[in-house]
């Protein structure tokens, strides 16, 4: 059952936020209740991250928006791909955050699909670690095989030759439900770029409960943003 439409939140509503991404009411009452989250929500939350908690860091993280890693799973010629990624100075960053969606229809671009899982790409800027694509599922491994198909795409434009695109799936906090998992992916997110991929406590802090309070927490920073923003 939903919450109750925030006071804050007209009909109709419609804002921009960090100059990029624009919500709607849909989108933002998507965080009222046990709702699926669509790619303009995990979006929103990356900017924040980017743009915002981790702006310290803009120069090493790169936060992939949903679309883009959508579109690369959607095409194959090298050179739209790599047109895709440059923009995102990919080459450069230690850490890249890809959100993996299990949608197939091009056509359904915000919304379609039934799973989102994350792919955190580190690099290892010495000779005797190589760099490596880690898959975080909070639904087991029920997308690994959608999130192998892009990486293998995204891979050869990351800016080293050789480089393995074999997903290491590594340990992530597990869902009890069927719709947290986009909230998972933005969690996951921003716990890794505070604590690193090799951080071992990530599945006993992000329980279910944290995750429920966490949809509050989303909302109250879409609030947040919305009346500090012109």
């Amino acid at each position: 059952m939903s919450q109750k439409r925030p006071s804050w939140l007209t009909l109709n509503f419609s804002k921009t936020y960090y100059d990029s991404q624009t919500l709607s009411d849909e989108d933002i009452l998507l965080l009222t209740g046990k709702y699926w989250l669509n790619d303009n929500m995990i979006n929103f939350y990356f900017l924040y991250l980017e743009n915002e908690k981790y702006k310290k860091y803009q120069n090493e993280y790169c936060f992939m928006a949903p679309s883009v890693s959508f579109w690369v799973s959607m095409i194959d010629d090298e050179q739209d791909i790599k047109a895709s990624l440059d923009p995102l100075k990919v080459q450069e960053k230690k850490l890249i955050f890809i959100p993996i969606n299990d949608n197939t229809d091009i056509e359904a671009v915000n919304g379609g699909g039934s799973h989102w899982n994350l792919v955190v790409f580190e690099r290892r800027n010495n000779t005797q670690e190589k760099s490596k694509f880690y898959y975080y599922d909070s639904g087991g491994n029920m997308n690994k095989r959608a999130a192998q198909r892009c990486i293998e795409k995204m891979a050869p434009h990351f800016g080293e030759s050789g480089l393995d695109a074999k997903l290491i799936a590594k340990n992530a906090p597990q869902q009890n439900n069927g719709y947290d998992c986009g909230m998972y992916v933005a969690a996951m997110s921003d716990y890794i770029a505070e604590h690193g991929v090799s951080d071992s406590n990530i599945e006993k802090v992000l329980t279910p409960s944290f995750i429920t309070q966490f949809r509050k927490d989303m909302l109250d920073l879409v609030e947040k943003k919305t009346k500090e923003e012109p």
